[in-house]
């Protein structure tokens, strides 16, 4: 009986020790800052949103910037919305459009940190926005019409509500959370009929891009 009873007052207080789980309510909420999601979530404050932006890193812009891969392909003639105002800033500061074509795979390429200065600089100039950063959803519930997300904020357990959930994570995490269906890999040439297609589905993805930045220090160095 002694033994019950001590175990019973030591689950009590480890009960009470237990942190809170702070609530917080938004509008929209979009897990993952990468290019898109911090488009969107950048876009979706201009419009008088309410928006918070969930991203595992310090930066947002994602393969842009945290992956290392800032060399962007096309859209050299579509100098319009975010995508237009990012260029442009990366023309401002490193002095015109040919000082960003350095490179034979894109007209448009730069230093991460600069690319991630500038999506930073564009998210604070928005009083809707919040950009929590080193930040990861736990999981995710729909209850009486609005989105549920257990957030890590900084070692911190936060439930975030919000109206509208946008997946931004780049790989589709939040809608496999949610139970959206995916494949992985190449498609079978039965399924998309493209004579390219290998005959068995497979699971293989894209490989891993390096893009490295030289300087030139002239024939003296």
């Amino acid at each position: 009986m002694q033994f019950r009873w001590i175990f019973l007052l030591f689950a009590t207080s480890l009960l009470s020790c237990s942190p809170e789980v702070e609530t917080v309510e938004t509008e929209v909420l979009v897990l993952g800052g990468g290019a898109g999601g911090a488009a969107a979530g950048i876009q979706a404050a201009r419009m008088g949103v309410q928006t918070i932006i969930i991203e595992p890193s310090q930066w947002l812009g994602g393969m842009l910037t945290a992956a290392g891969v800032s060399a962007i392909d096309g859209n050299h003639a579509m100098p319009a919305g975010i995508w237009g105002e990012f260029r442009q800033q990366l023309r401002d500061y490193y002095g015109g459009p040919e000082a960003l074509a350095t490179g034979w795979v894109s007209h448009t390429q730069f230093e991460p940190h600069v690319g991630a200065g500038i999506f930073a600089d564009l998210a604070q100039k928005e009083e809707k926005l919040q950009v929590w950063f080193q930040s990861r959803f736990q999981n995710i519930e729909r209850t009486d019409g609005r989105w549920e997300v257990r957030v890590n904020h900084n070692g911190k357990p936060v439930l975030v509500r919000a109206f509208l959930l946008i997946d931004g994570t780049d790989l589709g995490d939040a809608a496999a959370a949610v139970g959206a269906e995916y494949s992985l890999g190449m498609d079978a040439r039965s399924e998309t009929g493209e004579s390219i297609a290998p005959e068995q589905a497979n699971d293989i993805i894209q490989d891993l891009t390096y893009a490295a930045i030289l300087k030139d220090f002239g024939p003296e160095s």
